[in-house]
């Protein structure tokens, strides 16, 4: 598939997943990645129309000390009146032996829930669910978010929301003294990224956060409208935030930082970077058990209940060495809001 389908792709997409996007993300998605061009396969119906594709974008991963490509699943797409026929599964087992024949040890996926059934039935593992995790930034949405069935006025619930706030962790987030200088970044550098990695290095599983990737996936995306944040001890880079505000909703994309105090610093400015744009929350999608997820739980984000929410999937090549850990434990993974598909916080 080359870029003379893209307006037919995007069409599809659009209808599936009703969005308004034009060949922009494909380009950028498909073509630009520099962790490598994606594998797309479509499928046509008899009358040689497109009718539905699958892409897996190359993703590199670090597995105990050493890099391989990944591939992540991605735009799982049939038009209605060809869906539960099978097709989904069946460009499933073309992309895998393509995928195998690359040299991938494995791939992976963050399911949504019309294709979780497709996965599961192809012998997928379920590592866990990415669960969204929210800090309420303004009374009105963490009163409703605690009462949700009690008849209070809007003005009364602002009243008790905000008292709840101001009594709760977001004051000392934004009351707490900086340990470290914080600083808006236009682009990655070499330094700013490579402090990510050192931050993130003896951890057994992550997907790799170099210079490239950083600026494909949050500067030079279709829309622009993330916002990184660079965090500096004596002018040496120690960690990084990104984020974005849309509709409302503040999201933590990622944020990287090997020392507690360090990532305290860049959530208490996602806090206050939220505040400023309007966002009525703050949220991020975490894996379960994985590192980002418990930082933020013990910071007093409340996790929303959503059963069955984008369970995080692999499936390993036939024969694939052995990695010395338990590749379907969450707990090995680092995973961000931003690792995700990389649709689904940009439009």
């Amino acid at each position: 598939m080359g870029p003379d389908e893209y307006p037919i792709l995007i069409r599809i997409f659009n209808e599936v997943f009703h969005k308004s996007k034009d060949t922009r993300t494909l380009e950028w998605k498909y073509r630009d990645n520099p962790h490598g061009a994606s594998v797309v396969w479509v499928a046509e119906s008899p009358a040689r129309e497109v009718v539905g594709s699958l892409a897996f974008v190359p993703r590199r991963i670090c597995i105990r000390g050493r890099e391989y490509t990944t591939l992540l699943a991605a735009d799982g797409m049939i038009l209605p009146g060809w869906q539960h026929q099978g097709i989904f599964a069946s460009l499933l087992d073309i992309l895998f032996e393509e995928s195998w024949s690359l040299g991938a040890p494995m791939v992976i996926a963050f399911s949504g829930r019309r294709s979780v059934r497709g996965l599961i039935s192809t012998n997928w593992k379920r590592v866990g669910l990415s669960l969204e995790l929210v800090l309420p930034l303004q009374g009105e949405y963490l009163f409703k978010a605690v009462v949700r069935r009690v008849p209070f006025s809007e003005r009364m619930a602002r009243g008790v929301g905000g008292l709840l706030l101001r009594r709760g962790r977001l004051r000392r987030l934004l009351t707490r003294s900086l340990s470290s200088e914080i600083r808006p970044i236009r682009r990655f550098d070499e330094a700013l990224a490579e402090a990510g990695t050192r931050a993130l290095q003896n951890l057994p599983v992550f997907l790799v956060r170099d210079t490239a990737f950083l600026n494909w996936r949050y500067v030079d995306n279709p829309t622009g409208r993330h916002r990184v944040f660079g965090a500096y001890e004596d002018s040496r880079p120690v960690g990084y935030l990104v984020m974005e505000t849309h509709g409302g909703r503040s999201f933590i994309a990622d944020l990287v930082a090997r020392e507690p105090e360090i990532r305290e610093d860049l959530l208490a400015t996602a806090v206050q970077q939220g505040l400023e744009e309007g966002g009525q929350m703050l949220g991020c999608m975490a894996l379960e058990g994985d590192g980002i997820g418990a930082f933020l739980l013990e910071q007093r984000f409340k996790c929303l209940p959503r059963p069955g929410l984008l369970p995080f999937m692999i499936k390993m090549a036939p024969d694939v060495e052995d990695f010395d850990t338990d590749m379907a434990d969450p707990g090995t993974w680092y995973l961000a809001h931003g690792d995700r598909d990389t649709e689904h916080m940009t439009p």
